[in-house]
């Protein structure tokens, strides 16, 4: 399922860019919640499978948390967040956006 990221999710403080932030003002990059929900929900497992099958020249990296906690593992690309993800929705999901190496 495809949300938007939620507005609290994007405001940060110091000046300094949020993980969030930084993943947002990088379209190109793929980022998988390592909040405490989806390490519970074997995010881990969802990034390797992001490592394995990204286009080289795709970043897939951890990022903090993206909302939508009671449905994850998510994932956020381009603004969206991608819910309840599993290594197979991974690869299919870079396929469908056609980020596959």
């Amino acid at each position: 399922r495809a949300l938007p990221v939620p507005d609290h999710q994007v405001a940060g403080g110091g000046g300094g860019l949020t993980p969030l932030q930084g993943l947002l003002t990088d379209p190109a990059s793929v980022g998988v919640c390592h909040g405490s929900s989806c390490s519970m929900g074997f995010c881990e497992d969802v990034l390797e499978a992001g490592y394995e099958h990204a286009a080289r020249s795709v970043p897939v990296r951890r990022c903090g948390c993206l909302g939508h906690c009671d449905e994850g593992p998510n994932v956020a690309y381009d603004g969206v967040v991608y819910t309840d993800m599993d290594p197979n929705k991974m690869r299919a999901l870079l396929a469908r956006l056609g980020l596959s190496g």
